[in-house]
Order: C-alpha cells, then sequence, then structure tokens
C-alpha cells in the first residue's frame, strides 16, 4: 500500500511542526506550501511548490487538502492540518489497516456540534465567513433535504483511500467550497450525503487523541509547540 501524510500551508497562515522522524521513513510526509525560497526537505517534510494557478493562498490550500487525488499518487493519504503531526510511533498505513476496513473515509467526529446547521450558526455568530453566502447555502441545503443531525467532522485531519467514488466526493466537496462558504466543514457532511458515502469515526477528540500530536495555530516551539517551525 503506498501511503501519504500530508498538509498544505500557504500564505503565511500557519507553521510547519517536524514530523518527530529522525530520518526519512518508508512513507513521505509532503507540504504543499507557496514558501519561498524554493523547496528543499526541512524537518522531516517533502516540501512541495503548491498550486499557484489558485490565486487566494486559503483556497490554494484547501485545493490540496480536498482533492489529494489531484497532486499525489498514493492509495492511501492523511491530511493533517497545520495544527497536527502524526505521532513518532505510527504510520499511516497502520492507521488505515485500523480505520479504513469498513470505509473509505476516517475523521474525528467533532467535539461540540453534530451538524452542519450548527456548524453554520457558529461560523455566523463568530464572524468566521459572509453571513449571507452561510445562509444562502445551507438554505440550498435544506431544500435539498439535507438532514439536520447528520454528523459533523472535525476535519484537521482526514484519512482517504483513494477510490473512484472517493475522487468523486472530494470534487464535488471543491465545488461546494468554491461556490459557497470557505468553511469545509459545512459542505463536506453534505457532499457525503448526496453521494452517499459514509465515513468511520477515529476514537477521541481531534485535539486529545492517541494519534496525533496537537498544537494550537500560530504556537511556536519556543512558546510549547511540538518542535522547530518554517519560518516565514
Amino acid at each position: 500500500m503506498n501511503a501519504v501524510a500530508y498538509t498544505a500551508i500557504c500564505g503565511g497562515r500557519d507553521v510547519l511542526r517536524h514530523t518527530g522522524r529522525a530520518r526519512p521513513g518508508p512513507e513521505p510526509f509532503v507540504c504543499f506550501t507557496d514558501v519561498d525560497p524554493p523547496c528543499q526537505p526541512y524537518l522531516g517534510w517533502d516540501l512541495r511548490p503548491a498550486d499557484t494557478t489558485i490565486a487566494a493562498p486559503r483556497l490554494r490550500a484547501k485545493s490540496h487538502q480536498i482533492r489529494p487525488h489531484l497532486y499525489l499518487d498514493a492509495d492511501v493519504t492523511c491530511y493533517m492540518d497545520g495544527t497536527h503531526v502524526l505521532k513518532e510511533n505510527l504510520s499511516v498505513g497502520e492507521l488505515a489497516e485500523e480505520f479504513l476496513g469498513f470505509a473509505d473515509v476516517a475523521v474525528f467526529e467533532h467535539s461540540e456540534r453534530e451538524c452542519a446547521y450548527e456548524e453554520a450558526e457558529y461560523c455566523i455568530e463568530k464572524g468566521l465567513d459572509d453571513p449571507a453566502v452561510i445562509r444562502a447555502q445551507m438554505a440550498r441545503y435544506r431544500a435539498e433535504g439535507f438532514p439536520e443531525g447528520f454528523g459533523l467532522p472535525a476535519i484537521t485531519m482526514m484519512l482517504r483511500r483513494r477510490t473512484p467514488q472517493v475522487e468523486k466526493l472530494s470534487d464535488l466537496w471543491w465545488e461546494e467550497v468554491q461556490g459557497g462558504s470557505v468553511r469545509d466543514q459545512l459542505s463536506f457532511p453534505y457532499a457525503c450525503w448526496r453521494l452517499g458515502v459514509k465515513w468511520e469515526t477515529i476514537p477521541g477528540w481531534a485535539y486529545l487523541n492517541k494519534f496525533f500530536h496537537y498544537v494550537p495555530h500560530g504556537m511556536r516551539a519556543s512558546e510549547g509547540g511540538f518542535a522547530d517551525v518554517l519560518p516565514y
């Protein structure tokens, strides 16, 4: 099984954590980034240029997050947000064996909210995106019959097996993010519902589990971060 762990950091929005691995292993850790100068191996990561045909840095990073089949030649991928790094004693292959037995997608469930409609209200309340865009998107979902209480993953990491159905899911998810809110947790459950894709739930919470190190956004090593960071 060809497996890859990856992340995407664009526009200086985040910092890159050390993989914690003393030397490269059989599974690459790939970071897509628009950092300059040109990419070189760093902190255990294989740094690769991000897709700069996408102008907005935030969407540029999300394109890699959402559509790994366009950028990686891998049977299994494990996306990690800039806050997460897979623990040193684990591999993507091991996670796949444990959690992709009965589903092709595995995620953590959200620890505070239960569905996209609750998430939408939270995003509006906190000013995380244009309220009009969010309301229009959720009204469309409701009109199509997307139910409340469908479930809400915390998409700080995502384990995926590459299949035609998962590629179709990723492409639909990307269309929703491009045409609606950039808050991808609103559209992922909808895309799963529309295509009939089931996800497997990984035990624990995104920020408290036995599989990943977690460091809050922007925290550097000197402030309690896991390791060094990629300077911007």
